[in-house]
């Protein structure tokens, strides 16, 4: 453990540095590529084309990934729900501000999705009984 906090110590200025570069980055881009009639959302493209198919693997994909978060939160360390709710988005957040370098784009509706699904998984929790997972 030493090791890596010891590595993540060094390299932090580098990171932080490279940031504010790598925002103004995809700022000018992403602006260039709206202005050229852009990336649409799911949502607009589901109904212009009228194919649900993305949208529906994009909500499942999403709000799934998280709901094993929701369930083994409160198992093992005794979440509660407001714990979780903000442990799954914060968990989003990261996934969302690593993907701002990357040519992938961040999405809002990633980050309410998949905290939406470490909700669910909370609920699934408090609706068994505890005697199953105990």
């Amino acid at each position: 453990m030493h090791y890596i906090t010891s590595y993540v110590g060094a390299m932090l200025p580098y990171m932080l540095g490279a940031l504010p570069l790598i925002i103004l980055f995809r700022y000018f881009w992403m602006k260039k590529v709206r202005k050229n009639g852009g990336r649409t959302t799911l949502w607009r493209e589901a109904s212009m084309y009228h194919n649900f198919e993305p949208l529906i693997i994009s909500l499942a994909g999403n709000i799934g990934i998280f709901i094993p978060m929701g369930i083994f939160l409160p198992w093992l360390w005794q979440k509660t729900l407001k714990q979780t709710v903000l442990i799954s988005l914060l968990a989003s957040l990261t996934i969302e501000i690593c993907q701002i370098p990357q040519p992938r784009c961040s999405d809002i509706d990633d980050l309410w999705m998949n905290t939406l699904g470490g909700l669910i998984g909370w609920l699934i929790c408090y609706v068994l009984p505890k005697s199953s997972y105990e």
